[in-house]
């Protein structure tokens, strides 16, 4: 019996020792949960979601709506716009679009290297005018006659110097087209090669290259006649 009263008593003792550690547990528990709401409404007040605390008198003029007005005036201004975005024939156009009639050329348009550029440039628009109007009489037409390993890299030499030609600004303009020549021309040699299956049979070309070579095709000698406007005039 006493063997089994000392056990009790230790019990009873580690019970007694670990009422506090408890009590205090489910005290930072309740003082967590108290918290909770206080965190929530904090996180929603950063959200925009808590509800309004001040209301605007009726009648007032609202803070975001004159914001807005003052930003959509300044878009609207059409000096601003037209300074920031250039104007080709009373149309407000994109930031890097340029009027080659007011091209301010700093550079020789008499100079051979330019005279060369420019007969380049002539060359390779030429050679896509060419393969639209092959591909109108026959939509099979071969034209990797006029794809080489070098061609888009004398493109981009040669429109290089017409764009060194100009004065910083109007170079935005230039180096735009030549962005968007290199680019229908690169979309173009992409689809020029004909169709081949798994067997190495070469197959006809479906309406859908055929159309994506007239677009890009067409769209080179549309960026190309207007990098020319800034040298011919």
């Amino acid at each position: 019996h006493s063997a089994a009263w000392s056990h009790h008593l230790e019990g009873v003792r580690q019970g007694a020792m670990m009422q506090p550690t408890m009590t205090g547990s489910v005290s930072r528990t309740v003082r967590r949960l108290r918290a909770l709401p206080l965190l929530l409404a904090a996180v929603a007040l950063c959200l925009g979601l808590a509800p309004r605390l001040f209301v605007t008198p009726e009648g007032a003029p609202n803070r975001r709506a004159i914001v807005s007005a003052g930003l959509l005036g300044v878009a609207l201004a059409p000096s601003d716009a037209q300074a920031s975005y250039g104007s080709i024939g009373g149309e407000i156009t994109g930031p890097f679009e340029r009027n080659p009639k007011e091209a301010v050329i700093v550079g020789d348009l008499t100079a051979p290297e330019t005279a060369k550029a420019i007969a380049e440039v002539k060359k390779f628009q030429k050679q896509a005018e060419d393969a639209l109007a092959a591909l109108e009489k026959d939509p099979q037409a071969d034209v990797m006659s006029i794809v080489t390993p070098t061609d888009l890299g004398e493109i981009r030499l040669a429109t290089n110097v017409i764009n060194n030609l100009m004065d910083d600004r109007t170079a935005a303009g230039t180096q735009r087209l030549q962005r968007l020549m290199n680019e229908a021309r690169f979309l173009f040699e992409d689809d020029a090669p004909m169709p081949v299956n798994r067997a190495g049979e070469v197959k006809p070309r479906g309406p859908q290259r055929l159309n994506r070579i007239q677009i890009n095709l067409g769209d080179y000698v549309k960026y190309s006649k207007q990098l020319l406007e800034f040298v011919e005039q």
